[in-house]
């Protein structure tokens, strides 16, 4: 007999697992104009020598530190970074910054806690 286990659901994502256990993430936000091997890489070794579970991309829609001339657009950066990640599975792109109208001075830096 297959056990039915109710599923809950809090903001539109079902609760499972792996949101009831606690888990290191690390952020890396930047421009990825364009994301490359060198992004990959960072995520790695933060990822080894941390003991992050994930690395969180934060595709910023535009650095503040940076002309918008010579800058690919907002879209293709972004799924230039997902195609490039498509193969790690624990590196997530995020688009948040351009989803919430809100830009964070995120400047290729690794957060944890």
């Amino acid at each position: 007999m297959i056990n039915k286990k109710k599923i809950f659901f809090k903001n539109n994502i079902a609760s499972c697992f792996s949101y009831l256990r606690k888990r290191k993430v690390g952020i890396l936000g930047g421009s990825f104009n364009p994301a490359h091997a060198g992004h990959v890489h960072i995520s790695e070794t933060a990822k080894t020598a941390l003991g992050l579970d994930e690395v969180w991309w934060l595709v910023a829609p535009q650095n503040r530190l940076k002309s918008s001339l010579g800058m690919e657009s907002f879209s293709d950066r972004l799924s230039q970074a997902r195609s490039l990640t498509e193969n790690f599975n624990y590196i997530k792109v995020f688009d948040l910054e351009q989803k919430k109208q809100t830009i964070y001075f995120l400047p290729n830096c690794i957060f944890f806690n």
